[in-house]
C-alpha cells in the first residue's frame, strides 16, 4: 500500500502496476467482510464492490441513480450495412481490453455487492441501432433522456454497459420514421457515414474519465482494422477468458488519512437537524423543489438539455481563463452561479467531482472507479457581498476565483481529508441514500472530463479513417446529491459540449430554460 505521504500533490507516485500486484496479494482489510455471498454455483466472483461502487450499487438498487454515458460523433467510411461487422470486430476487441467490460454484477440489494465474471456477451442484446427523422441534437437528447431513465436488468448475467448508434443523422435521404432495432436484424442504408456512438454504462463498473476511454480505445481499434485491412468478424458473441481480472478498488491502491476535526464536520454536514440552520442553501433558487423526489421517484425521468461551444469559442474562453488564471471548470462554474445570481438567486451549493488518478498513478486508458468530490457553499452573507460590491460583469470572475482557490486547497492536501475517507464509516448504503431522499445537498454539479484528444499528432487519421468529431458526457439524473448536473466535454480543436441533467419534477422546464438560456449568453460574451 501506498502511504499518504507518498501521494501527496507534487510528489511522484509509486508505478501503477506495482501498486496493483501488492493489492492482489494483500489480504482482505475490514472493507472487505469475509462475508458469504449470495450467489449461484456458477458465478465466477472476480472481487467484492469497493466502497465507491457501492455508492452506486446502492444508488441503482433503490433506483436513485441510472447511468453515464459518453457519446462520440464519428465520422466512418464504412457503408452502413457494413457497419455491425465492422463495430463488432473493433468491440470484441475493446471489451476483451477492459476488464470491466467483461462483468456482472450481484447482491445489488445487500451490503455486500460483488461483481462477477461473465461467461459471454452477445452484442446483438447490447449494441442497438437508432434511426429516425429528428434533427440531429432533438434525436441524440432524445435518445439520452431515455437512456439515464433506464434501470439495468439481468446485471447478474448481462454487462452493465450497451452501445447504441445514431446512424448519419446529418444525412438527408432517410425515410424511414423513428425505430430502434438490434443490431444484426435491421442493416439502414445511408449514404453520408457520420454517426453517435452512445456508450452508456453502470456507474459501478467505472467513472466519467473511462468514458472517454472506451471511446479512444474503440477508436484505436477502428483505426486499426481499417490500416491492416483486417477481416470482420462476423460473430455477435464474445467469450470472456478466465484470465480476466478487475483493478483493485481506490481504497486499496493509497490511504486516506483523517483528522478529528474533518470526521466532526462531515458527521454533522450530513446528520445535524436541517432546523438547525438558518438557511437552505440549496433551494433558495425558489424554483428547484426539494421536496418533489419522493413524489418523482415512482414516475424517474431523466432530462437532457444540450449546449454548444464552437472551437472558436472554446480558444477565446481559454484564452480568458488564463488571464485570469482560473481553469474552465472554475470559469464554468462562475457562468452558472452568477446566472443562478440573475434569477435572483441568494445562496445555492456548487459540487465538483474530480478525478484521484494522478495520486494513484493510474494512467488515462484504464476504465476504473477513482473520484472524489468537494463541495462550495454560497451562503446569502457572500452573494451579497459580491453582488454589493462586484460589477455584474465581474460576478463570473468572482466566483471562478473562489472556486479555484478552493479546489487549490483540496488538491494540496489530498489525499488527507477527503470525503472517500470517510465512505468505510458508512455501514448501510441503502439506508444513508433512503434517508437523504428529498434532502438535495446541492444546488448544481460541475463534472469536466476535459479535452479529448484523438485526431491530432500521432493519434491523427490518415484521409478517410474514422476520426471523432465531437463528444457528449452526460448522466442520470440524482434523487439525491446535486439537482442538476452540468456534465462538460470538449474535443481538441474542437467543440466544448455541456449536458444540463435534471430529474423530471425538481427543476420546472421553463425555468430550466430560463437558466440554460443565461449560460449560453453568459458563455458567448465571454467569447466576444
Amino acid at each position: 500500500m501506498c502511504s499518504a505521504a507518498t501521494n501527496r500533490a507534487g510528489s511522484s507516485p509509486p508505478h501503477f502496476s506495482t501498486l496493483v500486484q501488492q493489492t492482489e496479494s494483500a489480504p482482505r482489510g475490514s472493507s472487505w467482510p469475509n462475508q458469504p455471498l449470495k450467489k449461484s454455483p456458477q458465478d465466477d466472483v472476480l472481487r467484492l464492490a469497493g466502497n465507491l461502487e457501492k455508492i452506486s450499487t446502492a444508488r441503482h438498487s433503490l433506483g436513485f441513480y441510472r447511468a453515464v454515458a459518453v457519446t462520440a460523433t464519428y465520422s466512418c467510411p464504412e457503408p452502413l450495412g457494413e457497419l455491425e461487422h465492422t463495430l463488432w470486430s473493433a468491440l470484441r476487441e475493446v471489451v476483451l481490453r477492459h476488464p470491466v467490460l467483461c462483468c456482472g454484477i450481484i447482491n445489488e440489494d445487500t451490503k455486500h455487492p460483488a461483481f462477477i465474471r461473465l461467461k459471454t456477451i452477445d452484442l446483438s442484446q447490447n449494441v442497438a441501432l437508432k434511426s429516425g427523422e429528428a434533427s440531429a441534437d432533438e434525436e441524440l437528447v432524445n435518445c439520452l433522456e431515455g437512456e439515464h431513465s433506464k434501470l439495468w436488468p439481468d446485471l447478474q448475467s448481462r454487462p452493465g454497459w450497451r452501445l447504441i448508434l445514431l446512424s448519419a443523422r446529418r444525412n438527408a435521404g432517410r425515410n424511414e420514421s423513428s425505430k430502434e432495432t438490434q443490431i444484426g436484424q435491421t442493416a439502414v442504408q445511408t449514404q453520408h457515414l457520420e454517426l453517435d456512438v452512445v456508450f452508456v454504462w453502470h456507474h459501478a463498473l467505472c467513472d466519467g474519465l473511462s468514458g472517454a476511454a472506451f471511446h479512444r480505445s474503440l477508436l484505436e481499434e477502428l483505426r486499426r482494422a481499417s490500416r491492416q485491412n483486417l477481416p470482420a468478424n462476423r460473430s455477435p458473441l464474445i467469450r470472456i477468458p478466465h484470465t480476466v481480472r478487475l483493478l483493485p478498488p481506490i481504497e486499496k491502491l493509497m490511504r486516506f488519512p483523517l483528522t478529528w476535526t474533518f470526521i466532526g464536520q462531515q458527521l454533522w454536514n450530513n446528520f445535524a437537524p436541517s432546523r438547525l440552520f438558518e438557511e437552505s442553501l440549496v433551494c433558495n433558487p425558489k424554483w428547484i423543489n426539494i421536496e418533489a423526489p419522493s413524489a418523482s421517484m415512482s414516475n424517474y425521468k431523466s432530462r437532457v438539455r444540450l449546449i454548444s461551444v464552437s472551437a472558436e469559442g472554446v480558444a477565446r474562453l481559454l484564452l480568458a481563463c488564463g488571464k485570469a488564471r482560473v481553469t474552465l471548470t472554475a470559469l464554468l462554474q462562475g457562468v452558472v452561479g452568477a446566472s443562478l445570481i440573475e434569477l435572483g438567486a441568494t445562496s445555492f451549493a456548487a459540487q465538483t467531482p474530480y478525478s484521484m488518478r494522478k495520486f494513484v498513478g493510474t494512467p488515462a486508458s484504464e476504465m476504473t472507479n477513482q473520484v472524489s468530490m468537494f463541495n462550495i457553499d454560497y451562503d446569502s452573507y457572500f452573494i451579497a457581498n459580491i453582488t454589493r460590491n462586484t460589477p455584474d460583469t465581474e460576478l463570473i470572475w468572482e466566483i471562478a476565483r473562489h472556486m479555484r482557490d478552493t479546489m487549490k486547497e483540496e488538491m494540496a492536501r489530498a489525499p488527507t481529508n477527503n470525503v472517500v475517507g470517510m465512505l468505510p464509516y458508512v455501514s448501510d448504503y441503502h439506508g444513508f441514500f433512503r434517508k437523504k431522499l428529498g434532502k438535495h445537498n446541492g444546488t448544481f454539479e460541475i463534472s469536466n472530463l476535459g479535452v479529448f484528444k484523438g485526431n491530432t499528432g500521432e493519434q491523427a487519421p490518415r484521409d478517410g479513417e474514422w476520426k471523432i468529431e465531437r463528444m457528449v458526457f452526460s448522466q442520470s439524473a440524482m434523487a439525491v446529491g446535486a439537482a442538476m448536473g452540468f456534465n462538460c466535454v470538449s474535443i481538441e480543436n474542437g467543440p466544448l459540449m455541456i449536458s444540463i441533467t435534471w430529474l423530471d419534477g425538481i427543476v420546472e422546464d421553463s425555468q430550466l430554460e430560463a437558466l440554460a438560456s443565461k449560460v449560453e449568453a453568459r458563455l458567448k460574451s465571454l467569447e466576444a
